[in-house]
């Protein structure tokens, strides 16, 4: 009976959940996510939801209070922590993110990036590493769903499940039977390890990428700095800017030919660049 009760429970959240998610995908925005109070307004049955299943992912964590199944009485249940509404809650999340239209290769929507957080899927990956029992092999099923999902989560958060795998390992080896959990868990950290060595060879190819442009720029500024002094290398010496910034100096080129000339240095400098009649430079003028 209470498992038919919740059945129907189910099928009753989940046509109001259909609802607020299609309310929240169509909302227009100018980025990929849509705001706080936006999905509030749109999504308040989802936003309860969430708020609860991270409050018992957290005592789970965290260690406060106890197991529900554990408590005799209703005060009790009032602080302890529930992993199986945890569970029950997303799958029912997860159903929808994946039932939504239009949707596209690893992108979980506007939707989805607001009811499974990055911080939920890490808080998953450390109460896999508290539960015992039957229930922490549903949070690795679920865990493993998300993963295949692509959906966020710390990278460092992997190490807690690699050091679980590995005790296990170490208990289970000397009677040569691994339990399903211990299956499942391996399943994952395959998952997750694949994942990674994908992103790690992504973010190569980018670094690769970005390294070539940055040379091509760089060659490219040294061919134009290299023809820019060629040019100016080039240009005849009347023709050559120089002096103070701003200034219209022109530089005139001396060469000698034969005596009493006009192409010396001195001839130069005693007409003033050939504007005046020559005078000897080397005469004081008189004040």
């Amino acid at each position: 009976r209470i498992h038919n009760g919740m059945q129907i429970l189910r099928k009753a959240v989940f046509s109001v959940l259909e609802t607020e998610r299609d309310r929240v995908e169509a909302i227009k925005t100018t980025g990929p996510d849509v705001s706080m109070g936006e999905f509030h307004d749109a999504a308040p049955l989802s936003l309860f939801l969430v708020s609860q299943g991270l409050g018992h992912l957290i005592k789970m964590c965290c260690g406060l209070g106890k197991n529900v199944e554990s408590v005799d009485t209703e005060k009790d249940c009032l602080s302890s922590w529930n992993a199986t509404l945890v569970v029950w809650v997303f799958d029912i999340l997860i159903d929808l993110v994946k039932g939504r239209k239009n949707k596209q290769h690893n992108d979980i929507g506007k939707y989805g990036r607001k009811v499974i957080l990055k911080e939920v899927v890490n808080l998953v990956f450390k109460s896999i590493a508290v539960l015992k029992g039957k229930t922490r092999l549903s949070f690795v099923q679920l865990l493993t769903t998300l993963i295949k999902m692509g959906v966020a989560y710390h990278p460092e958060s992997c190490d807690v499940l690699k050091d679980l795998l590995n005790r296990i390992w170490q208990q289970q080896k000397r009677h040569n039977k691994f339990s399903q959990f211990f299956q499942a868990l391996l399943e994952l950290v395959m998952i997750l390890d694949e994942q990674q060595k994908d992103q790690h060879t992504k973010d190569k190819k980018l670094k690769e990428m970005k390294d070539s442009v940055l040379d091509g720029k760089m060659v490219k500024d040294s061919k134009t700095k290299d023809t820019k002094a060629m040019d100016v290398a080039n240009q005849p010496m009347d023709q050559v800017e120089g002096g103070e910034e701003g200034s219209n100096q022109v530089f005139t080129d001396c060469k000698f030919e034969s005596t009493m000339d006009t192409n010396g240095i001195i001839y130069t400098i005693g007409s003033n660049k050939k504007q005046a009649y020559w005078t000897n430079p080397g005469v004081k003028k008189k004040k």
